[in-house]
């Protein structure tokens, strides 16, 4: 599952999956033609629960630790390339702003 990054911006995933939503008819996006039978043949995903396909939750889940890990590298290589938006250490350390 892939897709396109438009021209002018950045992606960073730092190991994790991020596209939740599969944008079937979208030329920007790539998948291999079984992407959603795959996973249902396999288990990871029921398409008679009703809910709607989730790359993320099918073939990447996110745990604690996991996302502890990963964000504080996404957080650190979106610091460098916009400094000037001073992003909190909340993001990653996952403290909840009301």
């Amino acid at each position: 599952m892939a897709r396109r990054v438009p021209d002018g911006y950045i992606c960073a995933h730092a190991n994790q999956a991020r596209i939740r939503d599969v944008p079937l008819k979208d030329k920007d996006c790539l998948y291999a033609p079984d992407l959603i039978s795959f996973a249902e043949k396999e288990g990871y995903y029921d398409s008679k629960s009703g809910k709607p396909f989730s790359f993320v939750d099918a073939y990447c889940p996110l745990e604690p630790g996991g996302l502890l890990y990963c964000e504080n590298r996404i957080w650190s290589i979106f610091r460098r390339v916009a400094p000037s938006q001073n992003f909190s250490t909340d993001y990653w350390r996952a403290v909840k702003r009301c």
